[in-house]
């Protein structure tokens, strides 16, 4: 049986297997006719579950052209819809509360915010990055360590999944802060109107 504790990924027709055992591979062509334990391979032969029989060393190219500038690009619009409510939040609630208790509404509000937002957002991405983990490091004695590959499309899906449910909440919390924000702003002008 293969072992998951190396990896030493092999490339062929765009499948990338976690060993050249996994990929079934039998012998081994080295560079220049190199026969010793230290010579650099150039490719694996007699590999039972590839298409060609044959497979080369390390991982095959990804399909994502243009992935960095659409990630940096949807990071960019994430930072600005995430601090977007900040202001708008922040004037809400000191209008709300009364001017004595100001500091101390502001306070439970930061701490309510790094309870439920902060904490526990390392822990939802910990598991989601968890479930998508193709092959797990698994030692000799049956211990599991570390994940050595990751289900790729189903991660970026997930995550931006996760994020698209996030950006609607937020948008949903900047709608109702401005309805508020409206309220209050048309009440304090009917009353400032009506003391002149």
């Amino acid at each position: 049986a293969c072992t998951t504790a190396f990896y030493q990924p092999v490339c062929d027709s765009g499948v990338t297997y976690f060993s050249p055992c996994h990929a079934g591979c039998s012998d081994v062509e080295l560079v220049d006719g190199l026969t010793t334990l230290n010579g650099t391979v150039a490719r694996y032969l007699g590999c039972s579950c590839t298409q060609t029989t044959t497979a080369r060393p390390g991982t095959c190219e990804g399909k994502c052209d243009n992935v960095l500038v659409q990630n940096l690009a949807i990071n960019v619009i994430n930072t600005a819809i995430n601090f977007a409510g900040f202001p708008a939040s922040a004037i809400v609630y000191q209008r709300v509360v009364s001017e004595v208790d100001r500091t101390s509404a502001q306070g439970l509000r930061q701490f309510a915010t790094r309870l439920f937002g902060t904490l526990p957002s390392p822990l939802i991405f910990g598991l989601i990055l968890d479930r998508m983990c193709s092959v797990w490091r698994e030692s000799e004695d049956g211990t599991v360590g570390n994940c050595w590959t990751y289900d790729v499309d189903r991660l970026r899906w997930r995550v931006w999944r996760t994020l698209l449910r996030d950006y609607l909440r937020m948008w949903r919390r900047l709608q109702h802060h401005s309805m508020i924000s409206r309220h209050f702003t048309k009440r304090s002008m009917t009353a400032w109107q009506s003391g002149n």
